[in-house]
């Protein structure tokens, strides 16, 4: 099942409610690190493809003594796909360093989510809308922690690339300088794809 992605604004003194929601299967970020639509439709796929791929065989991809970075199945940095969404949302390969950027704060105005399988009801008539790169967009629905549409409003506006620091994110002035700013979410989108083969930092 294809993981399903949304965003929307906190409802007041929802802070500490959203972060209990987080789980392996659940993954929620500040929508300040989130570059539009499509950078959290490819997180969402890649997340769930290094750890599907990884679960081929036993289950775990550590079990055999490697870590879970070394997997040879499927370059999972994170022990779940939540964590892992944060990380190629970040295109950092530490989850300390992908929690300061992306992870939930006191002063988190609004959010994106990813749900990964058991989403039979993805948007509010009962359907799933299915987009081209195999995430599907869906308001709150069944398979979706119970608690959250009573914690934030749904509005996918909040995940536009307009407000995103990409300098934050770490593009270095030189390649802003070369690239047109509407090119500058490709950026983005092209370093996040490339994080498994990218040296550790």
């Amino acid at each position: 099942m294809e993981p399903t992605v949304g965003g929307g604004r906190c409802n007041l003194a929802s802070d500490d409610a959203l972060k209990a929601l987080v789980r392996p299967d659940f993954a929620l970020a500040d929508a300040r690190a989130v570059c539009g639509m499509q950078h959290l439709r490819q997180a969402a796929r890649l997340a769930q493809r290094a750890h599907a791929l990884d679960n081929r065989g036993n289950g775990d991809p550590a079990s055999d003594g490697g870590s879970v970075a070394d997997s040879a199945a499927g370059y999972a940095l994170a022990r779940t796909p939540a964590t892992e969404v944060l990380l190629y949302l970040t295109g950092q390969r530490q989850v300390s360093r992908a929690l300061a950027q992306a992870g939930l704060r006191a002063d988190t105005t609004a959010v994106a989510w990813v749900a990964f399988g058991g989403v039979a009801d993805g948007t509010a008539d009962g359907t799933a809308d299915e987009t081209a790169d195999g995430a599907t967009d869906g308001a709150p629905g069944e398979g979706l922690p119970e608690p959250l549409p009573g914690l934030i409003t749904r509005d996918d506006a909040v995940l536009t690339a307009d407000g995103f620091d990409f300098r934050a994110f770490g593009l270095p002035q030189a390649a802003l300088d070369a690239n047109p700013r509407d090119r500058w979410p490709a950026l983005v989108l092209a370093r996040c794809a490339l994080l498994p083969v990218q040296g550790k930092g």
